[in-house]
């Protein structure tokens, strides 16, 4: 039998928020919950998080996978707020070199604790 890791999330958000009627909307839902949270937290963090065996092929193989899934996404958000493709639109800023040193200084893989502004 295999052993499982259980993570417990508590998140309290302001009533009035977007990240409140998120919540909602995740709770009312008639997908679980947790899939639906293990979904996306998967598609953005698990390429990151399987960086332990730099640039192996599973390790690429999971993050083109990802990278399919939130294409994927972003053509159902699109769909669903009838809008136009946006990914030629992203701007790509520092931000996202900023957000894999903080996480990686989160796991302890940078031994230097940097500050981020805003």
């Amino acid at each position: 039998m295999s052993e499982d890791i259980t993570l417990h999330l508590k998140i309290r958000v302001p009533v009035d928020s977007l990240d409140s009627h998120l919540l909602s909307f995740l709770k009312d839902s008639r997908t679980s919950a947790t899939r639906m949270v293990l979904e996306a937290v998967r598609a953005y963090w698990l390429p990151i998080a399987c960086t332990d065996n730099k640039h192996s092929e599973r390790t690429k193989a999971i993050a083109h996978e990802c990278l399919r899934t939130l294409q994927i996404q972003e053509r159902y958000i699109s769909t669903v707020c009838d809008l136009e493709s946006s990914v030629a639109s992203v701007p790509v800023h520092s931000d996202v070199s900023r957000s894999h040193q903080e996480y990686k200084s989160a796991t302890g893989s940078v031994l230097e604790q940097q500050s981020f502004s805003s």
